[in-house]
């Protein structure tokens, strides 16, 4: 655990095991002092694109089959004061999402994404997470509870990069921008959007309009 201006983190850190380890679920719990009046987004699936409206719900009213996306944001009640749900540095681990309690206390509880692997008809779903002979300590994503003065603190807030390990990528000064393919419709009209490509993809693509 460590605590910061802006917010407190905390993570697992599991020893290694010869032959490898399986993690079925998560108990993390954020138990809130009273209902918070929150915006979130609740995708109620866990194949999705991660895309969509937040929407103001109170966290008394959020209910276990609920699956909210992070951040989840609320205010405390304090004045301005808010809080934002989070994760950060995450690495061979499952999806996590928001569910509620079944007692209907207000907070919140960490539900973690069931793999996608094919498996015959019947067949039990395997564990979330599957580690298979890890080098040294395994370390889960952090848990982050953001924390500002104003909901426009979270935006100026630097927590979520601090806390995310250095890049693998050494050398980035061969990323250029450039023009690529890509698809996006409203009211039955398809076009192309401006994307960043990077080698080898490197040829312009004209940007059209169909309808």
């Amino acid at each position: 655990m460590r605590a910061y201006d802006g917010g407190v983190v905390l993570r697992y850190m599991l020893p290694p095991f010869g032959t490898g380890f399986r993690i079925q679920s998560e108990g993390t719990e954020f138990r809130f002092a009273r209902a918070y009046d929150c915006f979130g987004l609740n995708l109620g699936t866990f194949g999705n694109s991660h895309e969509g409206e937040f929407d103001p719900v109170n966290s008394g009213k959020i209910r276990p089959f609920h699956l909210f996306d992070a951040p989840l944001v609320c205010k405390t009640g304090t004045g301005s004061e808010t809080i934002a749900l989070a994760e950060a540095d995450k690495q061979d681990y499952a999806g996590a999402y928001f569910s509620g309690f079944l007692d209907g206390a207000p907070g919140v509880g960490i539900r973690l994404s069931p793999r996608h692997d094919g498996r015959p008809d019947n067949a039990p779903a395997p564990p979330p997470v599957i580690v298979a002979q890890p080098a040294g300590p395994f370390a889960t994503p952090w848990r982050v509870i953001m924390t500002g003065d104003t909901p426009g603190t979270l935006v100026e807030s630097s927590l979520i990069p601090v806390l995310a390990r250095p890049g693998a990528l050494k050398d980035t000064a061969w990323i250029r921008p450039g023009k690529g393919p890509g698809t996006g419709g409203t009211d039955g009209r398809w076009m192309f959007q401006i994307q960043v490509s990077t080698p080898p993809r490197t040829r312009p693509i004209s940007i059209s309009l169909l309808r």
